[in-house]
C-alpha cells in the first residue's frame, strides 16, 4: 500500500480544549483500506487545545500533521492554509468541536467518489448535539431529504444543506481563494460552492457525523 494519502482529514480547531480530542479520536478510528492524514491547524488556540494535539501528534506521527499558527488568522484563513496543506486526491473537512460517529464514514465516501468521477463533493446527513440549554443534552438529526442522492449547484447556491463535518471534496478542484470567500461569513458554505462549480453534488443519507452546537461555536 502506497503512503501517499488518499483522503486528507482537514481539521481546523480554536479554544475547543474541552471537545478536541473527541474529535480526533474519531478520525484516527476511521476504518480504512487506504492510507490518510490529519492535518490539523490550530488557529493559536489560548487554551489547552494546543497541548492536547502536540501528545496526539507524538502518538500519531505517521497520520497526524500538526500545525500551530503563531497568531491568530481566522477561520477562513486557517481554513485556507490547512485545504492548502493537504496533499490527498480527497479531503474531508472535520472541525474541532464536532467528531465522526460512523468509522467506516471515509470508506464509503470514497468509494461512492471513486465510481463517480464526476463528482466534486460528496455530504451525509448529521446529528445535532444541543448543548446550548440548561437541561440535559439534546440530540437530533439534522436534516431529512429521504431518497435523495444528488443536489444541483442551484439548490446548493439558495441554502447550504451540507452539514461541514460531513463533507469530502477532491483535492485542487480550483486554484486560489477568491476575495468573495474572505468576505462571507459562512467559509464552509462559500468553499462547498467552490468546488460545486467543477462536478457533481452527492448525498449520502447515512448519519455519520455529530455537529456539536454549544454557546462556544461559531454558529
Amino acid at each position: 500500500m502506497s503512503n501517499q494519502p488518499l483522503v486528507s482529514v482537514a481539521l481546523i480547531t480554536y479554544k475547543q480544549e474541552e471537545y478536541i480530542a473527541e474529535c480526533i479520536e474519531s478520525a484516527v478510528a476511521q476504518k480504512v483500506d487506504f492510507p490518510i492524514e490529519i492535518v490539523v491547524g490550530d488557529d493559536c488556540s489560548p487554551d489547552g487545545t494546543g497541548a492536547i494535539l502536540e501528545e496526539y501528534a507524538q502518538k500519531y506521527p505517521e497520520i497526524i500533521k500538526y500545525k500551530r499558527r503563531e497568531k491568530n488568522l481566522g477561520m477562513h484563513k486557517n481554513w485556507e492554509y490547512t485545504i492548502k496543506d493537504c496533499t490527498g486526491k480527497y479531503i474531508a473537512l472535520l472541525e474541532g468541536d464536532d467528531y465522526w460517529i460512523e468509522e467506516d464514514k471515509l470508506a464509503k465516501q470514497v468509494k461512492l467518489m471513486e465510481a463517480n468521477p464526476d463528482a466534486a463533493m460528496i455530504f451525509t446527513n448529521a446529528e445535532v448535539l444541543n448543548q446550548t440549554s440548561m437541561v440535559a443534552d439534546d440530540t437530533y438529526v439534522m436534516r431529512s431529504f429521504d431518497e435523495r442522492q444528488e443536489f444541483s449547484f442551484d439548490e446548493l447556491l439558495k441554502s447550504n444543506p451540507a452539514p461541514t463535518c460531513t463533507v469530502l471534496f477532491r483535492n485542487g478542484l480550483f486554484e486560489k481563494f477568491p476575495e468573495e470567500y474572505y468576505q462571507s461569513p459562512y467559509a464552509d458554505w462559500m468553499f462547498n460552492l467552490l468546488n460545486a462549480e467543477h462536478g457533481r453534488i452527492l448525498y449520502m443519507k447515512d448519519v455519520t457525523s455529530v455537529y456539536r452546537y454549544h454557546p462556544g461555536g461559531v454558529f
